[in-house]
């Protein structure tokens, strides 16, 4: 049996099925946008959680012998027990001239998921500084890597959560920073350049991400040699 529509039937149906696509699609954006808002929290959390472990890590170790570490001019024992690659805290009255280029801002315990985003930082980088500052070469398309990145909670997420655990996003991408694989001198401007170009970006797509842009810059102590 054959059937056969008249034009007012067909526009119903045609209607009928576009109202119900669209509905559909109003769901699924509201399960996305919850979805986002839900991770949001939970980065939100896990950052509370990192400051707190900092804190205990910090107190723990610096009271774990009885007396605070350095203490005395002659804890040689207990300062050659902290990482070669901690960068000292800045002094305002030292007038020296440090060269921080190989140095590292102390990372705590890292959980399988900031290692991994300290490794999705890296990929970022090596991506990011093809012909960054030339004008005259083709750039990367960073907005469409940045939304796609901002589409994945899990990569997302953990680049976000490595960020919070060292401090902020300027700290991050100084400690990732290669100079065989990006091509450019890591000094502090160059860093923090590249640090705020990230964040422009992101603050289109990863708004969680360039939350973690410093303030005040954490590299003003730096002065190169």
């Amino acid at each position: 049996m054959k059937l056969e529509y008249t034009e007012k039937e067909f526009n119903s149906m045609y209607d009928l099925a576009k109202q119900m696509i669209q509905s559909i699609e109003k769901i699924a954006m509201f399960g996305l946008k919850q979805g986002h808002e839900i991770n949001l929290k939970r980065l939100e959390l896990e950052k509370m959680r990192l400051h707190w472990d900092q804190e205990c890590w910090e107190f723990e170790h610096k009271f774990a012998k009885g007396r605070p570490q350095g203490f005395f001019e002659d804890d040689t024992e207990e300062q050659n027990q902290e990482p070669t690659t901690q960068i000292p805290l800045p002094n305002a009255t030292d007038n020296m001239i440090y060269d921080f280029t190989n140095e590292m801002f102390r990372e705590p315990q890292l959980t399988e998921h900031q290692e991994n985003g300290k490794n999705e930082l890296s990929n970022m980088l090596t991506f990011w500084m093809q012909n960054f500052g030339d004008d005259f070469n083709e750039q990367p398309d960073r907005a469409t890597y940045m939304e796609q990145l901002g589409h994945d909670g899990k990569r997302a997420g953990s680049v976000v959560s490595y960020c919070m655990a060292i401090g902020g996003l300027t700290k991050a991408v100084w400690n990732t920073w290669a100079e065989w694989e990006i091509g450019m001198e890591k000094t502090p401007e160059n860093v923090r350049n590249v640090a705020g170009n990230i964040t422009q970006v992101a603050s289109c797509f990863l708004g969680a991400l360039s939350d973690e842009f410093e303030y005040p810059n954490p590299l003003n102590f730096m002065e190169k040699k």
